[in-house]
């Protein structure tokens, strides 16, 4: 039998969690999306190898590269910074959300029952096969 206690201050805490997220997430700011990528290049002309960045994006299930000048990097990386930081907190949604519907079906298992005419008082608790298993 679960703790009910225990699983109503655990859901308070994702809860407060969550806000604090979605609260740092409703005013995004600008943002690129993709990661640089360091290509080496060596210069015909000059015989010189210089490291050159590339941004990398999918989109649709394809991977799209555009080359990237270096003057760019300085207020290119701080627009990367925000778009990584967004989907971080994205993550963290999904988390706490997963946490907390696995909270309520704990708590639903425990209240739910099966319907047998056969037996004495004809309800009969549903036992869990696995916590992976749906209805």
């Amino acid at each position: 039998m679960p703790d009910y206690s225990k699983i109503r201050q655990r859901l308070r805490q994702l809860r407060r969690e969550e806000d604090i997220i979605l609260e740092a997430m409703m005013r995004p700011p600008k943002m690129v999306r993709g990661s640089i990528t360091w290509h080496k290049r060596v210069e015909e002309s000059e015989g010189e190898e210089g490291l050159f960045p590339g941004l990398t994006r999918t989109v649709g299930g394809k991977s799209i590269g555009r080359r990237v000048r270096i003057g760019h990097m300085e207020w290119l990386e701080p627009l990367l910074c925000a778009y990584r930081s967004y989907r971080k907190g994205m993550q963290k949604l999904r988390a706490i959300h997963k946490e907390i519907m696995n909270l309520l079906d704990e708590l639903r298992y425990e209240q739910l029952y099966d319907y047998e005419a056969t037996e004495p008082g004809h309800l009969v608790p549903v036992v869990r096969e696995s916590k992976d298993a749906q209805e």
